[in-house]
């Protein structure tokens, strides 16, 4: 994982550091943040790093993946639905 992997505002997201609620309406607007459509390969990307699963949770890249998933929803990004499935099944495998 280095911010070279992805695009400018995304890469921006290793930074942002805890996500601290869970309500939707709260969320950050990643739009606002220079995210936008043509940044969800960039996301898939990041959401998708296992070495961003593996860092520590006070590292505010380790919630990089976190704020990936969440601007891609926001973006309504359907193309990112079966790479997340996929990681997500090979993820939980993995961690038995």
């Amino acid at each position: 994982m280095a911010v070279s992997d992805y695009s400018e505002p995304v890469a921006h997201l290793l930074a942002q550091g805890e996500c601290t609620t869970h309500d939707v309406r709260s969320w950050l607007d990643y739009q606002s943040l220079g995210i936008r459509h043509s940044d969800i390969p960039s996301l898939i990307q990041m959401a998708t790093d296992h070495d961003l699963y593996e860092l520590d949770a006070e590292a505010p890249a380790g919630w990089a993946p976190v704020h990936a998933w969440r601007a891609l929803g926001q973006l309504q990004a359907d193309t990112a639905v079966e790479p997340l499935l996929q990681h997500a099944i090979e993820y939980y495998d993995h961690e038995g």
